[in-house]
């Protein structure tokens, strides 16, 4: 089985768990393929880790723990942290809202709500979770939030003022920047360079925009920048961006997207296909925008990610925002029953929104 809690709430992943030990004790064999650790460890009997193609040990999972079959995964310690402690000097929690759904409801060519009714505040200096199963709304979500999407109904507040159009240009102009789900298919254009694809989103702006002209020398140096500080190293930059390792690319666009969101980053599982060492760095950067004081949504699966790095969370379920919880305090099994589209009845006093 491939990842196969991957679409899952932890509830319905439990009755997987279930079914899966009747199925082995009827002297069956199970193969699971995952990168979840605590799933890892509670459903295993042995551990084999694959790094870069090969098999680097196999392990009795009683005799592991997370931070080894980390450590054995990416060849080096990871530490993990709680990621929303705040350092010295990080920019607080601001009152007053960047930008604000409110009531927005977006219905597809069939006439079908895909986002109904949301409303929802994004504060600079805070982290923003989404949660859900995939296809309850997110994708609309985020590109309501990045002007790709025209809302049906409902209002859009960017800097105290409303937005009229759906417009990605004038949101990026705004400082909201953008990391997409698929970042193939959405971030990148697979065959044209690398130097190219890290000029997209400002090849229209001074230096590399003159007058109406190209000037690639400008876009080449802004290349160089961008994979220095994603810390990637580029044999060529005028190879096609698809010759990049995922972990690479997404990196890139992702140190791309941080250069424009000056007021607001929209992450959509931007730590999808990554490595345990790769999600470290990109929850990083995550928390890195949030102390200068940048609104910051990450919409993920993993609700320990969730859990690690933001101050709020959301449930997204049927295209609902079911509710918005404080991290602190919150625990999996309340998200995973609003996941699951049930109110639960012992919700924090005060931590709904």
């Amino acid at each position: 089985m491939d990842e196969p809690t991957a679409v899952l709430t932890p509830e319905e992943t439990q009755e997987l768990f279930r079914a899966l030990r009747a199925f082995r004790a009827q002297g069956n064999a199970v193969i699971i393929i995952s990168h979840k650790l605590d799933e890892v460890m509670e459903i295993s009997d042995r551990v084999s880790i694959l790094r870069r193609g090969r098999k680097v040990g196999t392990f009795n999972t009683a005799d592991c723990t997370p931070s080894m079959l980390a450590a054995t995964m990416v060849g080096r310690d990871i530490v993990r942290c709680n990621m929303r402690t705040r350092p010295e000097g990080a920019a607080p929690i601001a009152t007053t809202p960047i930008m604000q759904l409110r009531n927005v409801t977006v219905r597809d060519d069939r006439g079908v709500d895909t986002l109904r009714d949301v409303s929802l505040d994004l504060h600079g200096g805070e982290i923003l979770g989404i949660a859900g199963v995939a296809g309850n709304g997110q994708r609309e979500l985020t590109h309501v939030l990045t002007g790709l999407m025209a809302r049906t109904s409902g209002e859009i507040v960017l800097d105290g003022s409303l937005v009229s159009r759906a417009d990605p240009a004038l949101f990026a102009a705004a400082g909201v920047g953008h990391i997409p789900e698929d970042r193939l298919r959405s971030a990148l254009a697979p065959s044209l360079s690398i130097t190219t694809n890290m000029a997209l989103r400002e090849y229209v702006h001074a230096p590399i925009g003159r007058h109406g002209l190209y000037d690639a020398a400008a876009a080449s140096a802004l290349a160089g920048e961008i994979a220095e500080l994603a810390q990637v190293t580029i044999p060529d930059f005028a190879m096609p961006v698809r010759n990049l390792s995922g972990g690479n690319q997404q990196r890139l666009v992702a140190r791309r997207e941080i250069r424009i969101a000056s007021r607001v980053l929209v992450a959509a599982y931007p730590a999808r296909g990554l490595d345990i060492g790769a999600i470290a760095t990109m929850l990083g950067y995550l928390t890195d925008l949030r102390d200068q004081g940048v609104a910051v949504v990450f919409i993920s699966e993993d609700l320990e990610d969730l859990l690690n790095v933001s101050d709020r969370i959301g449930v997204m379920f049927h295209g609902r925002l079911m509710s918005v919880i404080e991290a602190e305090g919150a625990d999996i099994a309340t998200i995973g029953m609003l996941m699951g589209g049930r109110e639960p009845t012992d919700m924090q006093p005060g931590a709904a929104q």
